[in-house]
């Protein structure tokens, strides 16, 4: 007489079985479409209450038969998800009986189904489950496991190839990839490129919430940024400022700002015919002063070298090179120091 065994599916009926009447304690995991599981011994039915819809959950029922039989229905509703049912003499499931069929001894199935539009290859065994299905203008693989909820497929069409990892478990997940004509389409929580090289591992990551995170990228074309940080600089409520209150932006020319000063200036050097060129000018503002100022010299020959300079008490201009200066004060005009007016 088999004291226990297995099946792999709601609509699996185990036959030719000798149980005779007594008690018996039914175990199995199951994840019913309603609350309440309903099984059958031979012509009796037996319920198990109490349930959760759509939750994978392990039970274990005794219950009395007052026929015997010789059929066993691990479910009678359709739709409801059994694994691994096992049916003991007795009130206790926590130990199978000597004659219990182990994983070895499921019962697995496959086989090719062939149809005027397809053709299914396919194979089962306990709860995993495999396929490939052929038609006209698809081909779709998928391994699904219906203990932990997890499948994968890949699906094949003229114009699109589709690659998805999905559960049920914590509400629907979807992870996958999406290829169609000019377009691919990446959905997941997290999403990470990988080099070959196990240096480049995680070097661009896109995270749950669309933040990107990424190692060494050399950007052209437009950006656009309402907030964020860029090296020191901090960009928030559309203006750029850092924490000691400087800014410093180094080009071929520089620019510095902070709250003392604004400096401007842009200077070269270089060769010309054998004479190092020298070209600068440069803009100076801070509360008490404005400094502009040019020189171009070309070996030891200065051709100009000039400044004005303004602030709080007088307008100076300067020619450097000749020593002549022009100032405007309050009280009159100055040549090179002296009064004339």
């Amino acid at each position: 007489m088999i004291k226990g065994f297995k099946i792999t599916n709601a609509n699996f009926r185990q036959e030719n079985v000798n149980l005779p009447k007594g008690i018996y304690t039914y175990g199995v995991t199951v994840r019913p479409v309603g609350t309440t599981l309903i099984f059958k011994v031979g012509a009796e039915i037996f319920t198990v209450p109490g349930l959760q819809a759509g939750v994978l959950t392990r039970v274990a029922h005794t219950f009395t038969t007052i026929q015997d039989a010789t059929v066993f229905y691990p479910s009678i509703t359709v739709g409801d998800q059994i694994f691994e049912p096992m049916l003991e003499v007795g009130t206790n499931a926590s130990s199978p009986q000597a004659n219990y069929l182990d994983d070895n001894d499921l019962v697995s199935e496959a086989g090719l189904k062939i149809t005027n539009e397809t053709a299914e290859l396919y194979a089962s065994k306990s709860y995993v489950n495999s396929s490939i299905i052929v038609s006209a203008d698809n081909i779709t693989s998928e391994v699904s496991n219906q203990i932990s909820g997890l499948s994968t497929s890949i699906t094949q069409t003229t114009n699109n190839i589709s690659a998805r990892v999905n559960t049920v478990e914590e509400g629907l997940r979807d992870t996958g990839i999406d290829i169609t004509d000019k377009k691919m389409i990446l959905t997941a929580n997290n999403v990470i490129f990988k080099g070959n090289n196990p240096e480049d591992v995680g070097k661009v990551e896109i995270m749950e919430g669309g933040n990107i995170k990424t190692v060494d990228a050399d950007i052209e074309g437009k950006i656009t940024a309402t907030s964020g940080k860029i090296a020191g600089l901090n960009i928030y409520n559309n203006s750029i400022s850092t924490l000691n209150e400087e800014l410093n932006l180094i080009t071929g020319d520089n620019i510095h700002i902070s709250k003392e000063e604004i400096f401007l200036r842009e200077y070269s050097l270089d060769m010309v015919d054998g004479l190092v060129r020298e070209f600068g000018k440069s803009v100076d503002m801070d509360k008490d002063m404005i400094s502009i100022s040019g020189r171009y010299r070309v070996g030891s020959s200065v051709q100009y070298d000039s400044r004005v300079v303004i602030d709080r008490s007088s307008v100076m201009v300067e020619d450097v090179k000749s020593g002549h200066s022009m100032e405007i004060k309050a009280d009159g005009i100055y040549k090179n120091g002296i009064k004339i007016l």
